[in-house]
């Protein structure tokens, strides 16, 4: 499964972002995809890329598959799901501003990279059903995270799993500048980056 192509229209439906099915407009797709890094080859790409894109590890518990590769919910589904009108409550709710005695709210997938208050978060249904029912949070396994360090000191995060990988991003090193880094990260060799 984790080899399984996923095209396009299996991104958009993944991601929840074409709200109407008469449109075909796929900067939105691109925009995502270029927020979290995914190349797609030959109009595809698999699960293995699409993981470790939102922070989890290849290698999971196969009960939580079916989890993982459902659709993600929108503020609004998320807000339909626990019966409220208004989608506002569940990004106050991410934000901890929750009802006295609540548990922590399902922490987001943030499809925009971190822009500020960008609105392109998205949920997990089991996530939040669990939330709901006061059962604990579905546990998956993350990715680890890979620290190396760029000029003046600026650490750079990369997300690295147990094959060899490229992993691009920019970042503001102390210095105000901006970064582009090109990092390898291999079994066999420690990780090192270009920038």
């Amino acid at each position: 499964m984790l080899d399984e192509p996923l095209t396009r229209d299996d991104l958009e439906v993944f991601f929840r972002i074409r709200k109407k099915p008469e449109i075909t407009d796929r900067r939105a797709l691109a925009k995502v995809l270029r927020a979290l890094g995914i190349r797609l080859r030959g109009g595809t790409t698999r699960w293995s890329v699409v993981l470790p894109a939102v922070g989890l590890s290849e290698k999971q518990d196969s009960a939580h598959w079916t989890d993982l590769t459902a659709p993600l919910l929108t503020a609004r589904d998320v807000a339909a799901l626990l019966g409220h009108e208004d989608p506002s409550i569940i990004y106050r709710w991410e934000k901890g501003k929750l009802p006295a005695k609540a548990p922590p709210f399902p922490a987001a997938i943030d499809l925009s990279n971190g822009r500020r208050d960008a609105r392109a978060k998205r949920w997990r249904q089991a996530e939040v059903l669990a939330w709901q029912k006061g059962e604990p949070v579905p546990e998956y396994a993350k990715a680890t995270p890979a620290f190396i360090t760029a000029r003046h000191g600026a650490t750079i995060i990369v997300r690295q799993n147990d094959d060899r990988h490229v992993f691009q991003g920019r970042i503001k090193d102390p210095l105000g500048a901006d970064i582009e880094v090109r990092a390898v990260a291999d079994r066999d060799r420690p990780l090192h980056a270009r920038s």
